[in-house]
């Protein structure tokens, strides 16, 4: 074999050698940056759900504390039975206002009828 055969075969190899750490270099760096990426979309997100777990554990709270069906449906009926006192009594006190009337009628006349 002559000198510059060999020589050529080594740029060759030289070549191809260098073209694949060439492919792989810019693989892995496009892997990392990609990984960077992810890493901070990860971090950015759980920021953010850290901030949303607070808010649910307060809605969860509240949620527990606030009154029920039930609840609501014994409000209701306390409510209507004070709406039907007041009638009973605005039924009372127009007799009264009744009897006053003819009391003051009673009394601007002198006591004639």
């Amino acid at each position: 074999m002559d000198i510059e055969v060999l020589k050529l075969g080594f740029q060759v190899l030289q070549f191809l050698v260098t073209g694949a750490l060439a492919v792989y270099v810019y693989l892995s760096n496009k892997d990392k940056v990609t990984n960077d990426r992810i890493g901070k979309l990860e971090d950015d997100l759980d920021l953010k759900l850290d901030g949303h777990g607070e808010r649910i554990s307060a809605l969860e709270t509240q949620t527990r504390n606030s009154p029920t069906h039930s609840h609501l449906s014994e409000i209701h009926e306390k409510i209507n039975k004070v709406g039907s006192d007041i009638s009973s009594l605005s039924g009372e006190f127009t007799g009264v206002r009744n009897l006053l009337n003819t009391i003051h009628q009673y009394l601007l006349q002198g006591g004639k009828q």
